[in-house]
């Protein structure tokens, strides 16, 4: 049971080639070995997209957070020039900076952009909330 057939009973002859079909493959590039191979990773039948991890692509290369170095925009470069020759998308992750994740999107990387993660996510909310909370309270003490 799947949820894109709302959770129903269904037959293995049919739900296999459906849930095959619906396999996305996603290779992340982390290293400066895997911006070398992007090319011949995109080739690869079957991969659907190639991820770059800013983070630890950066951290490889002696720069770690440091997303405005050349070497990192050369080799987000690299890997989505070997994506849009190939026909496979290229996506960015680890970048929160929307200024300079739109110099990434100019540079051919797929608008779906991985910014942040579930733990970061629910602590910023649980400070906004707990902002709210306080604003609330100096209001009602007063």
């Amino acid at each position: 049971m799947v949820p894109q057939l709302g959770f129903a009973p269904t037959a293995a002859a049919v739900l296999n080639p459906l849930l095959d079909r619906s396999v996305i493959v996603q290779i992340l590039i982390e290293t400066p070995l895997g911006v070398e191979n992007a090319n011949a990773i995109a080739q690869t039948d079957g991969v659907d997209m190639l991820a770059i991890g800013a983070n630890d692509l950066s951290a490889e290369l002696g720069t770690p957070g440091d997303f405005r170095n050349p070497r990192l925009r050369e080799c987000v470069a690299k890997v989505a020039t070997a994506c849009a020759e190939n026909g496979k998308l290229c996506v960015l992750g680890g970048i929160s900076d929307l200024s300079l994740v739109r110099e990434y999107l100019l540079m051919g990387v797929a608008p779906l952009i991985i910014s942040g993660n579930d733990i970061e996510m629910l602590a910023s909310a649980a400070r906004l909330r707990s902002d709210a909370l306080k604003a609330w309270h100096s209001e009602f003490a007063h």
